[in-house]
């Protein structure tokens, strides 16, 4: 049974969204969950780079001459429990493996949060059901199924939290904008 990630509460939409990321990146291993969920929980406002560059900083660091067969410098910050959870492919780029998957994430929960409380508008009878669309905004559109999106407007049910199954962006970095027709019964 597939589940509309819109019944989802906001803590079950951000485990889905952490799933989401690591499974379609295969940057983190799925056991890195808990890692990427505290970085998304953190209330700071601070970006993910800054947050996940905190997190490489914690523990045990790798040792130089690790660092260098990863090419990366012996003064950048990279603890062994972080570069345990990486796959192979999030070793290719081990400083920036974790901030990826966890700027996908904060992406979905970001989209989760915009169409959900505008459903809540609607729902309490702040704006009418029909009135309700959403626009899709991209910040970036490197991406051919993301481009095709941009501007789109679509009727508030069809909303997607997660980007395309064609998406070939990291990060899905686009935002969803509510739009409200306030004439809409008017006429």
């Amino acid at each position: 049974m597939v589940v509309d990630p819109l019944e989802l509460s906001l803590e079950a939409m951000k485990d889905a969204a952490v799933a989401e990321a690591i499974v379609r990146l295969g940057l983190v291993a799925t056991d890195a969950a808990p890692t990427i969920r505290e970085l998304l929980d953190d209330e700071t406002g601070a970006h993910p780079r800054k947050l996940c560059s905190e997190y490489r900083k914690r523990g045990q660091q790798v040792p130089d001459m690790e660092k260098a067969a990863l090419g990366i410098r012996k003064n950048s910050f990279l603890s062994l429990d972080a570069l345990n959870e990486l796959t192979e492919s999030g070793r290719g780029d081990p400083l920036t493996a974790h901030e990826t998957v966890l700027l996908r994430a904060t992406f979905s929960v970001s989209r989760y949060r915009t169409i959900h409380s505008y459903r809540g508008a609607v729902a309490n009878g702040t704006i009418k059901a029909g009135a309700l669309s959403f626009e899709y905004e991209m910040l970036r559109c490197d991406c051919p199924s993301c481009a095709a999106m941009d501007g789109k407007k679509v009727k508030a049910e069809k909303a997607a939290i997660f980007a395309p199954a064609t998406c070939i962006c990291d990060t899905a970095n686009y935002a969803i904008l509510g739009r409200v027709d306030w004439f809409y019964d008017v006429g």
